[in-house]
């Protein structure tokens, strides 16, 4: 009976010997980088209101805080570093391209700096003017124009609201005048070799006809065209008929 008490307890003693080395084996279990940046910034003691460092602390290699790699047991502090991508240099950001804002005004012609004179087209005075061709190839929808007329002494603005094509290559911008009347509006309809722009307002009508390769514009004030109009009468008198009634047959 002593004999197996005795067995009874060397067993449970090597079994906890057994026990205690396998958890001194085992791994321990490995803290995240969270967990270690808020240990070792965290005092581990206060004395007078100041905290004061963990005698243990200088001797310790720093934790690698978050998004830095871990380094190598016994690896110089010179060794830690971010990863590759981290330290790149930020590349400057590009500039903003100066393009074209529809919503900046445009002015479609002005007058020809070479010739200012009035001339005459099919025998109607007429206003030469000038046209950058660029100009006419960037007319958009809700783009905002600027027609300077001179014979209003004034600069008329205009918005394309519409836009389509007909007859197959000619191409058709439609807007109101700004702060005009309701019925003043802009037409503009550009061919192969000529634009045609007619600028309609309750003071009159205007036209304004450029070349899309040079830029030479005229304009014309239909009220002049409709001046030298001379009113003819082209019907011709045709000559009387006689005609001589049936004689009455006697019966």
């Amino acid at each position: 009976m002593k004999m197996n008490a005795t067995t009874t307890i060397v067993a449970v003693v090597g079994a906890c010997a057994l026990v205690g080395y396998q958890l001194w084996q085992s791994p321990k279990p490995v803290k995240s980088d969270v967990e270690m940046v808020s240990q070792s910034s965290t005092p581990t003691g206060t004395s007078g209101g100041h905290s004061t460092a963990s005698p243990t602390s200088s001797s310790q290699a720093p934790h690698a805080a978050a998004g830095q790699f871990r380094s190598a047991p016994g690896a110089s502090a010179a060794s830690i570093s971010r990863r590759p991508h981290d330290e790149m240099p930020i590349p400057d950001p590009i500039p903003r391209q100066l393009g074209s804002n529809t919503s900046a005004p445009v002015q479609l012609w002005e007058l020809d700096p070479v010739n200012n004179n009035r001339i005459e087209v099919d025998g109607i005075s007429a206003t030469p003017l000038h046209v950058e061709t660029t100009k006419l190839d960037g007319i958009t929808v809700g783009q905002t124009l600027e027609l300077p007329i001179p014979a209003l002494n004034k600069v008329l603005s205009a918005e394309i609201e519409s836009t389509h094509n007909q007859l197959g290559q000619v191409k058709v911008w439609k807007g109101p005048i700004s702060g005009g009347d309701i019925t003043d509006n802009l037409i503009i309809t550009q061919g192969e070799i000529n634009t045609v722009v007619v600028v309609s307002t309750i003071q009159g009508t205007y036209t304004v006809t450029i070349d899309n390769t040079t830029g030479q514009a005229t304009l014309v004030d239909e009220a002049d065209v409709n001046a030298g109009i001379i009113p003819h009468d082209d019907s011709r008198t045709v000559p009387p008929i006689e005609l001589t009634p049936p004689n009455a047959t006697a019966s």
